[in-house]
């Protein structure tokens, strides 16, 4: 039969009967699933580098890699459970704001996650299984028209019933530019007429 307070207190003293309620009051449960880490990715990204790189100097920070301006990115958030079981029917919302002034942020969108729209948080999960699938991940898509710039990548779990989970952001850089190929055009300088002009790509 489990002591009351009342026993512990005529049993040890009311000092370290009061310090073992103060504890037990400050103990906070682990979440049911929480964010483990987020990748911003057009096609490659560093994510984890140092647990698939050997070689040191070949690693770099997550997404070191800056994403090409005014083209849809991909954020892939991998969840993790928070205690020994999984977790099923995690979701969430992705909220993307830019940074304009040098520190100052406002919101360019929302965006819920991809189909089939949740994913079940495991304890665990190897690096290759985690990554290969985009089903291992809460994925969500920034259109092209608000990739760019420096964004901020705040990521909110839900459970089934909408309640909040956990929350974790990023920052990631969308200032890669495309060039337009330049316009070459080939003239043939001698004695002779111009006989033709080609347009080089």
């Amino acid at each position: 039969m489990p002591l009351s307070l009342e026993d512990i207190v005529t049993r040890i003293g009311p000092t370290l009967a009061g310090l073992l309620q103060i504890n037990r009051d400050k103990i906070v449960e682990p979440p049911n699933a929480f964010i483990d880490g987020i990748e911003a990715t057009q096609s490659i990204q560093y994510y984890k580098s140092a647990e698939h790189l050997s070689n040191p100097a070949l690693r770099a920070p997550d997404n070191a890699v800056v994403l090409a301006a005014y083209k849809p990115a991909w954020v892939r958030t991998y969840v993790r459970a928070g205690r020994l079981s999984s977790f099923p029917g995690v979701s969430g919302q992705l909220t993307v704001e830019r940074r304009y002034k040098g520190f100052l942020w406002y919101t360019v969108g929302t965006y819920t996650p991809q189909s089939p729209g949740s994913v079940t948080a495991a304890p665990f999960m190897d690096y290759d299984t985690e990554r290969s699938s985009v089903f291992n991940s809460l994925n969500f898509i920034i259109p092209a028209a608000e990739c760019h710039g420096n964004l901020r990548l705040t990521v909110r779990l839900t459970d089934a019933g909408g309640a909040t989970l956990n929350s974790s952001s990023v920052i990631a850089r969308a200032t890669l530019l495309a060039i337009s190929p330049r316009r070459l055009v080939v003239t043939r300088v001698g004695p002779r007429r111009l006989r033709r002009s080609e347009d080089c790509r």
